[in-house]
Order: C-alpha cells, then structure tokens, then sequence
C-alpha cells in the first residue's frame, strides 16, 4: 500500500512539474506566450522580421508593442523586455 501511494504521488508531482514547466505567460497577457527569440529568428540575423513573426500569433496580435522603435524589425532585446526578462543576447545587439 506504502508503495502504490508513494508511485501515485510520484506521478502526480511529475505531471504537474511537467505542465508547470511550459512556457511562460509574457507582460502581453496572462494566455499570450512567446516562442525564444532563436525560434523566431529563422535566418539567425539577430532581428525577427514580420515575415519570420508570422509563426506566432501572439508576437503578431503585439507586434506595435514589441517593435518599440517601430523600425519594422525586433531585436533581441525588444523581445526580452516583451516577454518580461531582463536577460538579452548581447551578441545581437
């Protein structure tokens, strides 16, 4: 009985560590979540374009917002501060 409850337990916390463990709600909303940066920069120029944004709907619905400079492209640290890190790669920049 000690072992089954143990092993039930056990999956219960995996499971929940495994959903917990997802992406992460941005400052665009508490549903909106981002793919990296890496991810969207398709062409790996250190800037995501509206064309390569296309695969995320949330980047597109926000794309005003995140482009703070508006100058029709997204660098890595526009991107971080959309998604709420402080953390940017510098070799981007």
């Amino acid at each position: 009985m000690y072992v089954k409850t143990t092993l039930t337990a056990l999956a219960v916390l995996l499971a929940s560590t495994a959903y917990a463990g997802g992406t992460e709600p941005t400052k665009m909303g508490d549903t909106a979540t981002l793919p990296s940066f890496t991810t969207l920069d398709a062409n790996h120029d250190g800037y995501v374009s509206k064309t390569e944004a296309q695969s995320s709907q949330a980047v597109v619905a926000n794309w005003a917002t995140i482009d703070a400079d508006q100058n029709g492209q997204l660098s890595s640290a526009e991107y971080a501060k959309a998604a709420g890190s402080s953390s940017t790669d510098e070799s981007q920049e």
